[in-house]
């Protein structure tokens, strides 16, 4: 899969591989054929020499740039993979936190870009993570309460003074949990 980086970096190469083909290209046609014109001393020697050298140029030419052109299209695309791919793993990454999926270690290698825009989004990922996990110890904790509070309850003798501590002890974790939600801004309501 081609990313849009990864396209607009293949168009920008081919646009100046064909640019500096031309002006390369046409440079050394124009200068063999301007030193040609003023080295050759008879006209009519001048002509027939001159179109055998421009045969000869025409054809190496058209051998030559080919080749070039394909080669340094091969590097650029050698180049590319190397300069996508911290964006690429960048964006698995998201995606994966995206999904909810916060074991994805976003890696950056020395001297890239992108290093501290990694590093950012694996702190977000840290934290995201250990929220997550003191959430869920919260609600592991409210739902042992609740069913204790359940189970006192459905007894035929039930101690009122037993359900209102075991409601009590609810309070605790739900102000947790209100402490851990108050951390976090939120420009728009959670549906």
């Amino acid at each position: 899969m081609i990313s849009r980086l990864q396209l607009k970096y293949s168009l920008t190469v081919l646009f100046i591989v064909i640019f500096v083909t031309a002006v390369v290209g046409g440079g050394i046609y124009y200068s063999i054929r301007a030193a040609l014109l003023y080295h050759l001393p008879e006209p009519t020697e001048q002509g027939l020499t001159f179109a055998v050298l421009f045969g000869d140029v025409n054809r190496f030419l058209l051998a030559v740039l080919p080749v070039v052109l394909v080669m340094v299209i091969a590097v650029s695309l050698i180049f590319l993979s190397k300069i996508t791919s911290p964006e690429m793993r960048l964006e698995k990454s998201l995606r994966a936190l995206t999904n909810g999926d916060f074991s994805v270690e976003t890696e950056s290698r020395r001297g890239e870009e992108l290093a501290t825009l990694v590093r950012l989004v694996n702190q977000v990922k840290e934290k995201l993570s250990r929220t997550m996990i003191e959430e869920k110890e919260i609600a592991d904790k409210v739902f042992v309460v609740a069913n204790q509070i359940l189970q006192a309850a459905e007894k035929p003798n039930a101690n009122k003074a037993e359900i209102a501590r075991l409601a009590g002890e609810l309070i605790a974790p739900l102000e947790q949990l209100q402490i851990i939600i108050a951390r976090h801004k939120v420009n728009r309501p959670i549906e």
